[in-house]
């Protein structure tokens, strides 16, 4: 099944929020948002609000917005905001699905493809979850996703992504782990790799995509038992470029998400570009969607930096933007 959040129309919840309360936050946000100025601790305030973790509630929220103040929240936030704060407050109230599909465009636009942007969007996800993206950004924008993947990312990248957006190959997670199965994988990834004068990224981005997480645990595990090498360093050796990172990303996330998610969120978080603070902020939208996994993400990120990421957050960030991911951090 999608990942909730993950349909055009979240599903509502099992116990929606009291109507009193979503009137009460509209307008609070509309008094927030009118005549000069704007009150961004309000709408931190509210938009941050656990109660809006949910995406159904959110989704109400903003559509009765819309409707009673005949206005769109979205562009009043735009409208109102700006920087950091706006990258994220606007964030939330696309809701997983459509932020993703914003997240794909944004990272595709301008000078330059911001490949980190783009891999957040596509990889380690469900077929669910990829069939959902591909059909929203065609709804959106008219056109096919993988036609504008096609002009960002090189051929071996592409072949690649093609093999994950079609929705087929991988692995349901619920599919077993057969050793015979990962044993010959192994000798296939070997042979394509280490046997080879030059490396076949076709044959290794057929296999590693066909896996779910845990024959892509099982696949490192037996690689280093039959060969005595690491699999990631044999990727670092043999491939370069985005082929490399995204298929760096896959091994890593499957071997432990959780350093995975905190790796991602120090890097962004500790670059000097403004794209990077930014998918920083939208790398803590879409864990805060996930309450389980924010909290293991934090605890990874102290045991591998030795520092919570709440202190980093407070010596590289000011003003709102600080106030927000702390925020959704607390």
């Amino acid at each position: 099944p999608c990942t909730r959040g993950y349909e055009s129309t979240p599903l509502p919840p099992l116990n929606p929020l009291p109507e009193h309360i979503i009137t009460s936050d509209i307008r609070n946000l509309r008094t927030a948002m009118k005549g000069m100025g704007c009150d961004e601790t309000t709408l931190i305030s509210i938009l941050t609000s656990p109660r809006y973790r949910d995406p159904w509630a959110m989704h109400t929220l903003v559509t009765q917005y819309n409707d009673r103040t005949v206005r769109n929240l979205d562009e009043d936030i735009k409208k109102e905001t700006g920087g950091l704060l706006e990258d994220g407050l606007r964030a939330l109230v696309r809701g997983p699905l459509r932020q993703d599909v914003y997240q794909f465009k944004k990272s595709c636009d301008g000078a330059g493809t911001d490949e980190e942007g783009v891999m957040d969007v596509l990889l380690n996800r469900s077929n669910a979850d990829l069939r959902a993206i591909c059909a929203e950004y065609k709804r959106r924008h008219g056109k096919e996703l993988s036609d504008r993947l096609k002009k960002e990312v090189n051929e071996e990248t592409m072949r690649l992504f093609s093999m994950l957006l079609s929705g087929t190959t991988k692995a349901e997670e619920s599919a077993p782990v057969i050793p015979a199965d990962i044993d010959a994988k192994v000798t296939e990834i070997q042979r394509s790799t280490e046997g080879m004068f030059f490396a076949n990224a076709i044959s290794v981005a057929q296999i590693f995509t066909s896996c779910n997480q845990a024959q892509l645990r099982a696949l490192q595990d037996h690689y280093r038992a039959k060969y005595q090498r690491d699999l990631l360093d044999v990727v670092k050796k043999e491939f370069r470029g985005d082929f490399q990172d995204a298929v760096i990303r896959m091994l890593v996330h499957a071997r432990d998400r959780a350093q995975c998610d905190a790796m991602r969120l120090q890097k962004s978080l500790w670059g000097n570009k403004t794209s990077e603070k930014r998918l920083f902020v939208w790398r803590v939208c879409q864990l805060w969607w996930d309450r389980e996994r924010l909290a293991a993400a934090k605890q990874a990120y102290v045991r591998t930096y030795r520092r919570t990421l709440e202190e980093d957050v407070k010596v590289l960030l000011n003003g709102n933007a600080e106030r927000f991911v702390l925020a959704l951090l607390k």
